[in-house]
């Protein structure tokens, strides 16, 4: 890795160290939490501040984000919401009282989109109800993955499954390529997925696709809850789910109406095997 790039890596570490914090930080909190060495932290603050980035107090020798910064990528929620997305999100966690999230692929991960934690959820797992970003999930083990890989063809789909077992992102032990295209399948046949034991054992995700493509994307929509409430309140949230994506605009795309094809058809999966607990 170059100079230019580490450099570029480090500054965005301290952007989102600023956003752990919010608030003022010093050369030195920021130098010893990215274990930097101070002149190389303060090169770093010096190019954020000089861009317009950071500004720097002299009194009492903090920087702290600019506005500049926190409307550098604030184009990027409002697109969602105007697709529609967001309000289906917001009206979703509100009537379900569930989690609910929206994911697009990003090469060997999973992007958010949006996300929001149910109470229950975030109580039971220890999880601030603000995350707007988890960690990037694994293509291979991710339940709203499945759905959107259906579009690939089986060479594209083999140098996922391969690339991702070379970086042990997932146990290849517990999920064979065999097993992974068994997945695939199943999504392939059903509108809607149940994938029990996931992200944790006693979790389940109810994933489909989404009637709209925010920047040209195809995104899954996940709704996650326990096991047991899953399998009790199926057929009640896959009614509440078809109401809400029936309001959003309609698209002439191969995805999306290959999911109408199937019209409820619902396939449960356990997700377990090859997932990496954290």
């Amino acid at each position: 890795m170059g100079v230019p790039a580490l450099a570029a890596i480090r500054a965005l570490h301290i952007l989102e160290y600023f956003e752990e914090v919010r608030g003022p930080m010093s050369l030195k909190t920021i130098a010893t939490h990215l274990e930097l060495p101070s002149s190389s932290t303060a090169a770093l603050l010096k190019c954020l501040s000089d861009l317009d980035y950071l500004s720097y107090d002299v009194e009492t020798r903090t920087y702290l984000p600019t506005l500049k910064l926190a409307a550098l990528g604030d184009w990027v929620p409002k697109r969602i919401m105007a697709d529609g997305v967001s309000d289906l999100v917001g009206r979703l966690r509100e009537r379900t009282q569930e989690t609910i999230v929206v994911t697009a692929l990003n090469d060997l991960y999973v992007e958010y989109i949006d996300f929001k934690v149910s109470h229950q959820y975030a109580g039971t797992y220890c999880i601030d109800e603000n995350l707007r970003f988890p960690s990037g999930a694994v293509v291979v083990t991710c339940p709203m993955a499945w759905y959107l890989l259906k579009q690939y063809t089986v060479a594209r789909l083999e140098r996922i499954y391969h690339r991702s077992k070379a970086k042990r992102l997932f146990d290849a032990r517990a999920l064979t390529w065999k097993m992974f295209l068994n997945r695939l399948e199943s999504a392939r046949q059903s509108k809607y997925i149940v994938a029990t034991r996931w992200p944790y054992q006693s979790s389940a995700v109810l994933v489909t696709t989404v009637p709209v493509l925010p920047f040209g994307r195809h995104v899954a929509l996940g709704v996650g809850a326990s096991i047991e409430r899953m399998r009790t309140d199926l057929p009640a949230l896959l009614d509440l789910i078809d109401s809400e994506l029936a309001q959003l605009p309609t698209i002439d795309d191969t995805l999306v109406t290959a999911g109408k094809e199937t019209q409820r058809r619902v396939m449960e999966i356990d997700a377990l095997p090859g997932f990496l607990t954290p």
